[in-house]
Formats: C-alpha cells, sequence, structure tokens
C-alpha cells in the first residue's frame, strides 16, 4: 500500500536530516529529540514511524537495496550490465549519494547481495542459477567484489569509477571452468 503525501514527505524530511547529522556525528550519538528538532518534525509524529534514528537509516537502506534490484531488473545486455557497473561504482565513488554513504560505513550485506544477483545473471555465467554450487560462486563474488568496492572507496585502490566498473566486468565474466571442474 502506498503512503499518502503528508507521510513521504515527513519521512523525507526526517531522512534528509539524518544525513545531514550524519556528516558531523555517529549515528548512535544522534538523539530523537535532535533528530527531531533538526527535520522540525514533532517526536510524536517521529515515533508514529520509527522507532529509534538508527531504524530511520535501516528504512533507507532497504529502499536503496530495492531500487538496485529494479534495476538490475531490466538489464537485458551486456552493455546494459557495463552501464550499470559503471552507474554503481560512481555512485559508491560519489560521497554525497546515499550509496557512497552505505559503502564507506559498510552497512549491511544486502549491497553484496546485489553484486551476487549481478554476477549470477550475467550471460556469462555458465551453470544454472538454481544449483547451490551457483549460489556459493555467486556469493563468493559478491563479497569480493564488496569488499574491492569498500577498499576502493577508502581510498586503498587509485582508479576511476569507469576502470573500477571495467575490473569488476572483468571479473565477473572471467572464464573460471577449469577452477570450477576441480572442485565441484
Amino acid at each position: 500500500m502506498k503512503e499518502n503525501q503528508r507521510i513521504t514527505i515527513t519521512k523525507r524530511m526526517l531522512k534528509d536530516s539524518l544525513l545531514e547529522l550524519l556528516k558531523e556525528k555517529d549515528l548512535d550519538s544522534i538523539t530523537v529529540t535532535e533528530l527531531c528538532a533538526n527535520a522540525q518534525i514533532n517526536r510524536t509524529t517521529f515515533y508514529r514511524y520509527y522507532k529509534f534514528p538508527a531504524d530511520v537509516l535501516t528504512e533507507m537502506e532497504r529502499e536503496l537495496v530495492d531500487e538496485m534490484h529494479e534495476a538490475l531488473s531490466v538489464i537485458k545486455t551486456e552493455e546494459d550490465a557495463k552501464r550499470y557497473l559503471t552507474k554503481l561504482c560512481q555512485g559508491c565513488y560519489d560521497k554525497n549519494t546515499l550509496l557512497g554513504f552505505f559503502m564507506r560505513y559498510d552497512f549491511g550485506a544486502d549491497h553484496a547481495m546485489v553484486l551476487g544477483d549481478l554476477y549470477r545473471s550475467s550471460k556469462m555465467w555458465q551453470y544454472d542459477s538454481g544449483d547451490e554450487f551457483s549460489n556459493i560462486v555467486g556469493t563468493y563474488f559478491a563479497g569480493g567484489s564488496y569488499f574491492i568496492l569498500r577498499t576502493w572507496v577508502n581510498g586503498d585502490l587509485d582508479r576511476t569509477p569507469e576502470e573500477m566498473a571495467s575490473l569488476l566486468w572483468k571479473l565477473m565474466t572471467s572464464d573460471y571452468s577449469v577452477i570450477l571442474k576441480n572442485i565441484r
């Protein structure tokens, strides 16, 4: 069921306010009172939708992951996948995006699973996506790619977003059949 416009606006104000406060302090030190004052929202209104400021951030993360999965669902070609990876890397690299924020502060494993879903849906992947082994390899790729992206976002790799997307694409589409035959 879709939220009415007033609820949507109220939640957006709280989310924007939280992101603003997170630029200055850690999530654990942000109080409901401070968040509400910054958003110019009544505390009673806050408690109608959330229990803690962390709940606001959790909702933001869930919405972002849903958007990422939705974007994955329209990928039909190799070029679509490459464009998605490049856009993903640009979002991770940009400190002003929500994705960049989540990548820098390592929130949840859902972001890694989006990479695994992209890997499993790749036309280059030769095994059945329902196969347990394929899921294991997809999870391995997701975790490894996520770690590479986090390392890069934190400044330990000197690459452009386009170069990172190209690197991930090469990892995703490499022929691992020799290795896979030996460990299956």
